[in-house]
């Protein structure tokens, strides 16, 4: 049976609240473990999401024009740092300009 391909069990429950249903019970096991090492899960995604700017700071200055403009949007929407509309202005600038292989 199809439901049985999605791990649900064969009712009447449409597929897509049993589909939520286990997206939310692995979000609340998620949100378990992270509370029994003593941190919510609010701070490790923060922390997760300024990796995420670092790794594509690192990514732009290297040469990386589709991170460049990943960047820029970071940087406009105060995405895992602070925001900067000027430095945004920037890397949007650098990013829709074809680099030179010379």
């Amino acid at each position: 049976m199809l439901l049985k391909n999605f791990g649900c069990k064969a009712t009447s429950q449409p597929r897509t609240r049993c589909m939520t249903q286990q997206a939310h019970n692995t979000s609340s096991a998620s949100e378990v473990a992270v509370r029994r090492q003593g941190r919510p899960l609010a701070e490790v995604v923060s922390g997760l999401v300024r990796k995420w700017f670092q790794d594509t700071l690192e990514a732009a200055k290297s040469g990386d024009s589709e991170q460049m403009g990943v960047l820029s949007s970071m940087l406009d929407a105060g995405y895992g740092c602070t925001a900067d509309p000027q430095q945004a202005k920037i890397w949007a600038h650098k990013a829709a300009t074809p680099q030179s292989n010379a």
